[in-house]
This record gives structure tokens, sequence and C-alpha cells, in this order.
């Protein structure tokens, strides 16, 4: 027969005998990581089933998303050898074809080798992309080349917001590559043990030890290099792995001497005592301990595809005095969750650098980008009060800080998702957070974390004296003779001096530290010491005093909206011994905008404890008064930033701006105002206490029992308060009024 046109004879051709090793033998010669990236890929491409037929096709663009960068490597030699498997097949497929086409054997061979020749669009000429780092590096010119050649590409990446801006842009689809779960670990030990499990009795298959189960996803190939050793069975391997991940585990140190007489050196295995902090650690979180507990569940879910990332909390703001512990109940949701905790803040960014918004801005996106890389994880950012709201800034360097806050905004929100990635802030005091920042899909809410009451701080002083909670023997472990008697009367002498978590755990520590110094166990006369003598007690009168002032507060602010009342509580010693605490989500004081009806109702809700003092003892004590923080002082600094800066309440012809709020609160500049407005504030507070006693007077018997029961307990959560007011029910005599006396005052000043 004549020669073909590639030059070839047939008689010099043939058809390949020897079969290619598939991609589980190449993979599993490499190493267990190669492997284990093939058991993900496979696991991911399952769901797509057209993905490798499509990422063939010329011009094509394919993104896969790599379960973390430690992975790159691994999962992308297991695709390279899956994708050539994939053209085998093909190619098994065209001969079949010509077969029956041709008949002649060595005529499909010399076909074979044609196709082969011409084969320039096919994946063996895939322009493959690895992206690794921060920074998208990429030769564009070959990459425009590549796809101007009629070859597919290919983009490996670990975090998509790396991949090229060029190369984003023409993607025709993308596939993401999980990570490790127990059922695939245990595959995997089998495979790497040339096991399958059909073959291996199923009382012989490895059990995959629990404490690796719930952090199968934090393997990485490391961890495979070092647990895959010759000689051991599949069981072996996986209990290696969970010794490596327990976060008990450290490394061993070797004993005795290896030359000595002993014989041979024995390793110890030296365990550290200290374990990660867990949500049942930390008692009185109040309604942060349930939202915890839940988005820790979710994320187990998630993690385990049981829960889609659309059914999750996208994050929150935990908000609550210094030391609350509001840092540390993140860490323990992260760790009850079994995903890596990543943190960050405004001063830690700003600080990367020279403090540069071009430096803060990356350091910003690189911090965000790793939590991204770690998904499903927790993003903490501590102290997010520091990013003030946009309607606040008014000093020259407005410009940095609106970008810095609309940095911060694309990345909870923008174009980049963040599956898998929970962001929670933390603050002391969450009025000025921008109100972007709470919107849906962003941090969403606002979360109290209240000081801890007194059963609360016992448990705290359980948790940090050595005794798990809930003990009940009468004695903490490690020889510590506290009794309960004695750990009852603490945490009642820490409520006097409304001491924090933290303040206790110091305390504690610092009763150790005097034991050990002296060779013996902690007392509770050590802590008594510690805490020192405290601030005098409050007297009965003035406890019962206080109980009714605060019951004032609880009517009036329940009549203005319903369920804001967060706590109400009582002291046993200082000077003002109570305090009423506002939901921040639902605080009357701090509406989107405030009416002459809304600002009346929030300055009679501050002047009513001073108004139950009069109607209920007789006579109002200087309790109301006094500091900057007072409810007089409260009240007169709203009154006047409302009339003056806002017009709120004021007449047409009296209508003026008479500055900003800030300048209207400064006591130096407030005698130097227009005497009508200062009379026009005076009005507004006169009637607004007016109405306070009027409400007190209609609601006697439910102030008297609120105040009762604050007296018994020492405080009352919102539920408790709510129960109050349904026994009772609220009579509010200003309820029918349309704009009650706020708008009257100016009336009859006209």
């Amino acid at each position: 027969m004549a020669e073909l046109e590639a030059g070839l004879h047939l008689d010099d051709v043939a058809l390949p005998d020897n079969e290619p090793p598939t991609a589980e033998a190449l993979c599993r010669e490499r190493g267990a990581a190669s492997l284990c990236g093939l058991l993900l890929l496979r696991r991911a491409l399952a769901t797509r089933p057209g993905f490798l037929a499509t990422a063939a096709a010329p011009r094509s663009i394919s993104l896969l998303r790599m379960p973390s960068l430690e992975w790159l490597d691994d999962v992308g030699y297991a695709w390279s050898c899956v994708t050539e498997e994939h053209d085998r097949q093909a190619e098994r497929g065209e001969v079949a074809a010509l077969e029956r086409e041709l008949g002649d054997p060595r005529l499909v061979a010399v076909r074979v080798r044609q196709q082969q020749g011409k084969r320039i669009g096919s994946r063996r000429g895939a322009y493959v992309i690895r992206v690794r780092g921060a920074a998208p590096r990429m030769a564009e010119a070959e990459f425009l080349s590549a796809l101007s050649q009629g070859r597919p590409v290919h983009v490996l990446a670990a975090d998509p917001g790396m991949v090229h801006p060029t190369v984003r842009l023409g993607v025709q689809q993308g596939l993401r590559v999980g990570l490790p779960d127990a059922a695939l670990l245990a595959d995997l030990a089998l495979l790497l043990r040339g096991e399958a499990e059909g073959s291996v009795p199923h009382a012989a298959l490895p059990i995959v030890p629990p404490g690796l189960a719930g952090r199968a996803a934090e393997v990485l190939p490391l961890h495979l290099l070092l647990a895959d050793r010759p000689g051991i069975s599949a069981q072996q391997m996986l209990d290696h792995l969970d010794r490596m991940l327990d976060p008990h585990h450290a490394p061993w140190t070797e004993e005795a001497d290896p030359e000595g007489d002993g014989g041979a050196a024995r390793p110890v295995a030296r365990r550290d005592l200290r374990r990660e902090v867990r949500l049942d650690d930390l008692p009185g979180m109040g309604a942060a301990g349930p939202w915890a507990r839940q988005v820790a569940a979710d994320l187990r879910a998630y993690r385990s595809g049981a829960l889609p990332w659309t059914e999750l909390c996208r994050g929150a703001v935990l908000a609550g005095p210094p030391g609350t512990g509001k840092s540390t109940i993140v860490r323990a949701m992260a760790a009850e969750a079994e995903v890596p905790l990543v943190t960050g803040s405004l001063a830690e960014w700003q600080g990367s650098r020279d403090g540069h918004l071009g430096d803060l801005l990356r350091s910003m996106r690189d911090c965000f980008a790793t939590a991204r890389r770690q998904a499903p994880c927790v993003l903490l950012i501590d102290e997010i009060d520091s990013f003030p709201s946009r309607a606040s800034i008014r000093h020259r360097h407005r410009d940095y800080v609106l970008q810095v806050v609309n940095g911060l905004l694309e990345l909870l929100d923008g174009a980049l998702p963040r599956d898998g990635v929970v962001v929670v802030g933390t603050c002391n005091d969450p009025s000025d957070l921008d109100p972007a920042l709470l919107r849906p899909g962003r941090l969403e809410e606002v979360i109290p974390v209240p000081l801890p009451d007194a059963e609360a701080l016992v448990e705290i002083l359980r948790v940090h004296l050595g005794r798990g909670r809930g003990g009940g023997d009468g004695s903490v472990d490690h020889g510590m003779p506290v009794s309960e008697d004695d750990l009852l009367d603490l945490g009642h002498a820490a409520l006097e001096r409304e001491a924090t978590g933290a303040v206790v755990e110091r305390w504690c520590r610092d009763a150790r530290r005097r034991a050990a110094a002296q060779g013996r166990s902690v007392t509770a006369a050590d802590l008594r010491t510690v805490l020192g003598p405290g601030r005098p007690p409050v007297t009965p009168a003035l406890r019962h005093r206080t109980a009714i002032h605060e019951a004032g507060h609880v009517l009036a602010y329940e009549a203005a909206a319903p369920g804001c009342v967060l706590e109400a509580r009582l002291t046993l010693r200082g000077p003002l011994a109570g305090a009423t605490e506002l939901h921040p989500d639902r605080n009357p004081a701090v509406p989107p905008l405030h009416t002459p009806r809304s600002l009346w109702l929030t300055l009679r809700a501050q002047l009513a404890g001073r108004a139950a003092e009069e109607e209920l003892l007789g006579v109002a004590s200087s309790g109301a008064g006094g500091s900057p923080q007072s409810d007089l002082a409260l009240a007169t600094r709203m009154a006047l930033t409302l009339l003056g800066a806002h017009g709120v309440g004021c007449e047409p012809e009296a209508l003026c701006w008479h500055g900003p709020p800030e300048h209207l609160s400064d006591p130096g500049t407030r005698a130097l105002l227009p005497p009508d407005l200062r009379e026009s504030v005076q009005e507004l507070l006169t009637s607004a206490y007016a109405g306070a006693r009027d409400l007190v007077r209609a609601n006697t018997a439910l102030v008297n029992d609120i105040a009762g029961t604050l007296l018994g307990t020492g405080r009352l959560d919102g539920q408790a308060i709510a129960k109050l007011l349904g026994a009772h029910g609220i009579s509010d005599p200003a309820a029918d009024a349309d704009e009650p006396e706020a708008a009257q005052a100016g009336e009859a000043r006209r």
C-alpha cells in the first residue's frame, strides 16, 4: 500500500500494547497526600458530570478552587492524572470508531498517529495556571497566546480573589474541591494499604477515632506524609493522624540515658494539661450563649454538607462591658464548631506597615483571604467600634476613614463570596457602629453580653479554681478546701464589686500565687484577701429606694418601647447601687428618626426613676442627678440637641439650627445659648417629668411589684420583666395623646 500523507507506512506502525497506569496508581505512587487529593477531586467531579468534557473544549477557561493553598500541589497533580486518564478514554472511543470504519488495525494506528499530531487543542496542550501567594501574578501574554492557539486554560487557586482579573473575566465554569471528612479518610487508609472496602470483613474495617472525625477538615498533606508509614495497618494510620491533630498531644521527648545501664531510651509523651475553652466553661453569657451554640452547630453541619451556606448566620456583633469575655466566647464557639479561628482588628491592620491607606486595606483583604482559604471558619474582628459611623465623621481625615469603613463593608458583603466564613465583631459600645455593618448578609445583629450575675460568678469561680461546673461535692479539686458555702459567699462578694469574668480569673490567679508562695493550697481566705474590703455596704433603706427608682425606669421604658429593657439590677455596695440596661437594638433613645412624641416618651422614661421616688417615697433623692451620665444630665442633653440641632418639637416661628449636637451638649457652651432655647428645654423636661409622675401614679402596684422582686433577686432579665408586666399590664395616661405635652409646651409658651 502507498505511503500516507504523514510519511508513515502501514508496516512501520502498530497499536501500543502496554496500558498506561491509572490515575489512582500514579497518585498512590506519589504518596498519601496525592491519593487524598484524587479522592477529593473525584468527589467534586461526581457533582459535575460534564466538567471534564467542558474543560477539554478549545479556548475554554475552567477554575478549580482548592481546599486550601496547602492542597494546591497534590490536588493539582491529581487533576493532571485525571485529565490524562480522561484523554485516554476519549482516544479509546475514537479507536473503536475507526476500527468499525476502517477494519484494518494498521490503518487505524496510522490514523490515530495523525490525529495525535494535530491535537493542538486537546487537554494535553492545556495552559495551566497555579495561583500562589497573596498577589495575582501571571504572564498575561502567554495566557492570551494559549487562547489564540485554541488551547483550554485550567486555573488552580485556593482563593478565586487572587486570580488575575483578565483570567477571571473569561472563566466559564468552576469546581470547588472540598476538605477531607471522616469517610474519605477511612477510604484513603484502605486504599493506601492496598485494600478495598468490599474485600475487608466489616468487623475489620478501620474506625475513624471521634477526635479525628471532628477535625478531619484540618488534615493537611504534611499530616498524611507523616502518618503514612510502611508496615502499619489502616487503623494504625488513622490513630496516628488522630494523635497529631489532638490539641493536647505534644511531641515525644526522650528520657533516660540511651548509653546508660538502663538500656535504650524510652520516649515519654508529655501532655499539655491546658485545653481549648469550650462554651460550657463560660457561664453568664446571656443571650450570647444560645447564639454561639447554634452557630457552632450550624458550622459543623455546614462542614459535613448537611446544611447549605444560605441557611447559616453570616455574623454578629457581641457588645458588652470590658472583661465580660466577648473574645473568649468567639474562641470557644470556634473550638465548639471545630473550625479554625482567624483574628484581626483595625489596630492590627493599620500597624501592619506604616499606616498608609493602601497598606491598611491590603492587610484587611489579606485577613479575609486567609479566612476564605480556611473556610469553614470564624473570623473575629476585635474592637469593631474602631470603625466609626460614616455619618459621625467630621474631622479633616474624613476621606481616609470613609475608605477604610467602605473597604470593610465590601469585604463583608462584596463581589467576592465568603462562603463558610462567619464574621463576629466585638465592642464595648455599639451605638456608634455604622448602620450598614448590621445589615443582613453582613453582621446582621448586636448581641449583648451582660455583666455576670451572682449565680454566674459562682460558676466562673468554680471554673477558674479548677473544678468543673456544677460540682456539688462541697470542695474544689486538687485539694483546695473551698466549700460550697464559701463559693456562694464569694460569688455575692464579686457581684457587689460588679466583677467580670476576667476580674474573677485574675482574683483566682492571684489567690493561687499567694498560696503557692506559702507552700499550700488556695483557700477561701486567700480569695477574700485578694478581693479586699470592697465598698461600703448599701443600707436597706437605700437599697429599697434604689429598687423603686429602677422600677420606675423599667415601667416607663417598657411603656415607650415594649421589650426594650434588657436587665435591671441592684448591687450590695456603692452610692448608686442600681442600673437599668436597655437592648441596643430597641433603645427608644436611639430610633432611626425622632418625632416630638418619641422624644417626650424617652425623656419621660429617663426621668421616671426620680418620679417613682417622689410618688412612692414622698421625696426624690439626688440619685437622678450629679454626674454627666446621670438621668437628669442625659435627659437635658437629649432635649437640647433634638430641639437646638434637629428642630424636633419646635414651633415654626422658633425654628433655628443652633449648632451640631456635640456643640450643644458641651457644658462650656450651654450658657451661651439663646434664652428661648434654654426655656424650651426646661419646659419640655418639666412636661416629661409630670408625665412620668402620672404614669407611676397609674401603675403603683406594678412599680411596687417590680421593686419587690428586684429586692429579692438583685437582678431582673427581660423574661422576668415581661412576666411581671403580663401579670399587671401597663396603664398609660399618655397612650391616647397624639403628641403628648411635647408639642403643647411650645403652644403654651406662644
